[in-house]
């Protein structure tokens, strides 16, 4: 009976811890606890680590962890030896690229498949087949969008190999979801343990769950006052990939904010998230055009899967009755007098557009410098 096994989409989304033991179990087991695998994968990626190689490294991490052997022989066999199109059946497991599924098409998210013949619960033959369509490097440390972990999907598709099912409701290699997952996690060894018996290894620590989105707003903070043309700023990340960033003031869209401003900080706090060195939003806005008092800003990001994460503030306004001033000479600091209170600049007699104010400027954190935060329009 021939069964596949797939690892069906590019998501880098862990998700959070469930139950301890989540493991799933495909229904056949190999009866003595070991097979081997006969590969001889052409060729190296892009960092220079032959496939061959890391392979036989995802195949040595379940033979070091776990009671089951994975074995690897240099003689290679086609994986898909026996299907039509292709070589003789040789009844040897076997492991290459394919641009098909030995004749039928990957699904468009399939990074890898696994083919398993058994019988009565036993296995027989395991093949897989990783998808030469797309894009394949070796490395480590979080999941790169721009190509895919060789040996992470290799050792993702050996446990399937071995007798393991999908497991996405605990951190898991044997997830359906790609991600920054390496090393075994106990669900996978529990998972070896329940088909093998235990190898006596201690359980790994599981690796927390990442957020798929995630916004911040840093400028209008709540509570901050605006005045005349300021910025309005903050970041925002996803596993996914971030697809826009939008701007709403009390409830009335005002557009798309602009993203791609470098954030070093951002990628030092968020290392797991693809693009967060340019992870930056900001725009200047003319909080002059709004009425004085009280407003409210919201920001709504979605990632490339329609995750959605918002954020908002409250702020006030302040501002002269003219909400663009356009000739400077109409601004005029004659006659006007500066005095302070320790905290706070006050300059009254303030000359705008005609009128006489009474200006106050406080220091702001979020902006490093003196800003306007009251305006009060003086009787002539």
């Amino acid at each position: 009976m021939k069964r596949f096994r797939l690892l069906a989409a590019t998501t880098a989304l862990l998700l959070a811890t469930a139950p301890a033991s989540a493991f799933t179990l495909l229904g056949s087991k190999w009866p003595s606890g070991r097979m081997t695998y006969n590969v001889s994968i052409p060729g190296s990626s892009t960092s220079g680590t032959p496939w061959n190689l890391a392979f036989t490294q995802a195949a040595q991490h379940w033979t070091d962890h776990t009671a089951f052997t994975f074995a690897i022989a240099g003689s290679g066999s086609d994986p898909c030896n026996g299907f039509p199109g292709f070589g003789p059946e040789d009844r040897l497991n076997g492991a290459g690229f394919k641009s098909t599924v030995c004749g039928e098409n990957f699904g468009s998210t399939t990074l890898a498949i696994t083919l398993s013949w058994s019988s009565a619960g036993t296995t027989t033959e395991t093949d897989i087949v990783f998808n030469s369509s797309i894009a394949w490097d070796i490395y480590t440390g979080p999941w790169r969008f721009s190509a895919n972990d060789f040996k992470r999907v290799a050792t993702h598709e050996l446990g399937h190999s071995l007798g393991l099912g999908h497991e996405d409701s605990v951190p898991s290699v044997m997830s359906s979801f790609t991600g920054d997952v390496e090393q075994l996690q106990s669900d996978d060894l529990q998972g070896a343990a329940a088909l093998y018996g235990s190898s006596g290894e201690p359980a790994p620590t599981p690796v927390p769950s990442l957020a798929p989105l995630v916004l911040n707003l840093e400028e209008p903070a709540g509570g901050e006052v605006k005045a005349g043309i300021a910025n309005l700023r903050g970041w925002a990340v996803a596993l996914n990939g971030v697809n826009r960033v939008e701007l709403y003031i009390d409830g009335v869209f005002q557009g798309r904010l602009p993203l791609g401003g470098n954030r070093p900080d951002v990628q030092t706090a968020f290392p797991g998230y693809p693009g967060s060195l340019e992870s930056g939003y900001s725009a200047a806005y003319a909080y002059s055009v709004l009425a004085a008092g009280s407003h409210t800003v919201l920001v709504r990001a979605y990632d490339n899967h329609s995750n959605i994460a918002e954020k908002s503030a409250t702020f006030d306004v302040v501002r002269f009755d003219n909400p663009f001033i356009a000739n400077a000479g109409a601004v005029s600091l004659q006659g006007a007098t500066v005095s302070h209170d320790g905290t706070s600049l006050f300059i009254d007699n303030l000359l705008a557009d005609g009128k006489r104010y009474r200006a106050t400027m406080r220091w702001q954190t979020a902006t490093q410098s003196y800003e306007i935060v009251g305006v009060q329009r003086l009787t002539p």
